[in-house]
């Protein structure tokens, strides 16, 4: 398994004073005195040798400390498997196989759908991941040998993302870390950096491990943040503007961050597939990418000089046309208020919803951010998962792994049982149109399903499997959600290896 030099919960300013950033970067100066000869320049970076050194490993994070959805450590000996993040059947309509495997990991908040920032008043820009490439020899321009994914932290012979929570150029080295599940953001913009010619054969890949180390590599100065002259010299970066984000120009990435040891399982079946379990039949992986394996460990990345695990949900599709958008965020504006001898409305056009249905009474106007992910519908029984408002519900966690698992009895003798995984059934599954792993999860009623083609196979009370037309064909089994009461879970499909 995985090793770890130093497990750290990020918190607060626990991981500066746990991972202090060097105040003076050697390539700061070797940007800013590029034109000093020979071993004069040489003698103020590194010596005569002209390689730059690496940033120090300093051990990992563990994001448990703001996120009880990202904990998956066992937390009684009766239930081990939570030390594992374990896939959820699903059903797209076409088959209940193993095929459809999704990760659940818990609700999403409105300011986490607001990709742009714009109603997130915590912090004034969205959180990047820094992808920077042309690196041609390992860490420190050193041989590490093979990676070896029991005795090696992370592989020296690539560069890994670098993670950041705020944007350059206002928060970089300063925004602070989430501290809880609705303030944690899982979907970064991607901004690529390259080396240039003058670094590139005097750094190695993983070389930098901080984003406020790989703009200090460029010349950026942390007093005045920006660059000397205006530009980075051997690093290219592509800095987007605020405009451009609004706009949708940018790539984002599905990327959780989570325990960079916690194993990701591939089987259904907790015995195959967690290690954890007694009597584990678990195959471990031989490297991070041993698709032999019955799990693997996370993809790696750093965040502020920490080693971190994330899992890998590829490209987020974004809808770029605000009016699309859900509507979330309280406007100010009065609707269905007598005003002036008229009835105020919300801007339909705009795609403002008015929170009040009633006519006779007042509500407020919800807006939608300028960009948002596309939403993806997912159904599930009300006899399975409790509704909002039911007993137990838990606004963080709508769809509760205690809750995975259903015990059916049949109608007739309720003394014939059987276990069966609680229905999650999809709008759209991975390469569908309209998929996305932002889910607006709708509870339905089962008994009312009368128009289903298809339905189990099991002689222990078989349920309707239906397809999405066919239940919005059965309106009368949807339970009712009021306007700006929607509820979201983030359902993550892995990404295929490349």
């Amino acid at each position: 398994m995985l090793r770890s030099a130093t497990k750290l919960v990020l918190s607060g300013e626990n991981v500066l004073h746990a991972a202090p950033m060097s105040q003076t970067n050697t390539l700061v100066r070797s940007v800013r005195f590029s034109l000093l000869p020979g071993c004069v320049f040489l003698s103020l970076v590194a010596g005569c040798s002209g390689l730059i050194a690496p940033d120090p490993y300093t051990g990992t994070i563990d994001p448990s400390g703001f996120d009880k959805q990202y904990r998956f450590q066992p937390t009684t000996r009766d239930d081990p498997a939570l030390g594992c993040l374990m896939p959820r059947r699903g059903w797209d309509g076409t088959s209940l196989t193993d095929g459809l495997r999704f990760y659940y990991l818990g609700a999403l908040f409105a300011s986490q759908l607001d990709l742009a920032g714009a109603f997130d008043t915590s912090r004034a820009l969205p959180p990047s991941v820094y992808q920077l490439t042309g690196c041609n020899a390992p860490e420190g321009r050193e041989d590490p040998g093979e990676f070896d994914i029991r005795l090696n932290s992370y592989d020296k012979r690539v560069q890994y993302p670098i993670l950041s929570q705020g944007l350059f150029p206002v928060q970089v080295g300063a925004a602070s870390e989430p501290t809880a599940q609705a303030s944690y953001k899982p979907f970064h913009m991607v901004i690529q950096a390259s080396l240039g010619a003058g670094v590139r054969d005097r750094m190695g890949c993983n070389d930098v491990k901080r984003e406020l180390s790989l703009l200090e590599r460029a010349g950026w100065d942390r007093a005045t943040k920006a660059f000397p002259d205006g530009t980075p010299k051997d690093l290219d970066f592509a800095f987007p503007s605020r405009e451009q984000i609004k706009a949708g120009a940018q790539r984002w990435k599905d990327w959780p961050m989570v325990n960079v040891g916690a194993p990701v399982g591939r089987s259904l079946d907790p015995v195959q597939a967690c290690p954890f379990v007694t009597g584990s039949k678990a195959v471990y992986p031989k490297n991070l990418s041993d698709r032999d394996s019955t799990f693997e460990f996370p993809a790696q990345a750093w965040f502020r000089g920490l080693l971190s695990g994330y899992i890998d949900g590829g490209d987020l599709p974004v809808v770029t046309e605000g009016r699309k958008c859900p509507a979330l965020f309280d406007s100010g504006r009065k609707c269905n208020e007598l005003k002036d001898g008229m009835l105020t409305t919300c801007s339909t056009a705009d795609g403002e919803v008015c929170t009040s249905t009633d006519v006779t009474k007042p509500g407020s106007c919800l807006v939608p951010p300028p960009i948002c992910p596309v939403v993806n519908d997912l159904y599930v029984s009300k006899d399975e998962y409790v509704p909002p408002g039911g007993s137990g519900y838990d606004t963080s966690d709508p769809l509760p792994r205690s809750k995975a698992i259903v015990t059916l009895a049949d109608p007739v003798d309720m003394t014939k049982t059987r276990k069966a995984d609680a229905l999650a059934m999809f709008a759209a599954s991975p390469g569908q149109p309209g998929f996305s792993p932002v889910c607006r999860v709708r509870w339905i009623d089962l008994s009312k399903l009368t128009t289903c083609a298809k339905s189990e196979t099991d002689a222990i009370r078989p349920r309707p499997l239906c397809t999405v037309s066919e239940i919005l064909a059965n309106p009368g089994a949807i339970l009712p959600t009021a306007p700006g009461k929607d509820v979201y879970v983030h359902c993550l499909f892995l990404a295929a290896a490349k």
